[in-house]
């Protein structure tokens, strides 16, 4: 099949996609109620997550599609190996209010790459390769673990990062 479409109108759910369980030629489409999570998971080797599009990744290859305010969480588990993540809170559907990140790692040499639209605050959280990064426009949050490198960039030239760090 080209397209398979998973629908859940009613409660909290949790839309969970694994890349070697995905045909490769195939989209897939998810549609929840405005507060479920899409959950997005890597493998043992070194994956490429990226946003595509306000409202679809790529893991590996395999394309993920999300309709517009039906999702309010995006949780990326990347596992082990060297992963790159790619994300844009300039241009993410304005209903994803937070990203989960977890690298499982902190060894690997996982690369974080956020593009902002003003403003970004990065607050370090328990670890060093922990925290929070916040977009100063939207509000739309990242919460990280085990993330070994951050590259922010902005939409605009007038822009201001602020770090917060413990150690």
């Amino acid at each position: 099949f080209g397209t398979a479409n998973f629908v859940n109108p009613g409660g909290t759910d949790v839309f969970r996609f694994a890349p070697t369980d995905l045909d490769a030629t195939a989209l897939y489409n998810v549609e929840g109620d405005g507060n479920d999570t899409l959950e997005i998971l890597g493998t043992n080797n070194n994956d490429t997550i990226d946003q595509t599009a306000a409202n679809q990744f790529t893991t590996n290859g395999r394309n993920i599609h999300f309709v517009a305010a039906t999702i309010e969480a995006i949780r990326m588990a990347s596992e082990a190996g060297s992963d790159a993540i790619d994300l844009n809170l300039d241009s993410l559907d304005s209903g994803v209010q937070r990203v989960i990140l977890d690298t499982a790692d902190p060894t690997n040499g996982d690369d974080l790459h956020v593009v902002v639209t003003q403003s970004a605050t990065i607050s370090q959280g328990a670890t060093s390769t922990s925290g929070v990064i916040t977009d100063g426009t939207d509000g739309q949050v990242v919460h990280f673990a085990n993330l070994e490198t951050i590259n922010i960039a902005s939409t605009t030239d007038d822009s201001t990062l602020t770090v917060h760090a413990t150690d």
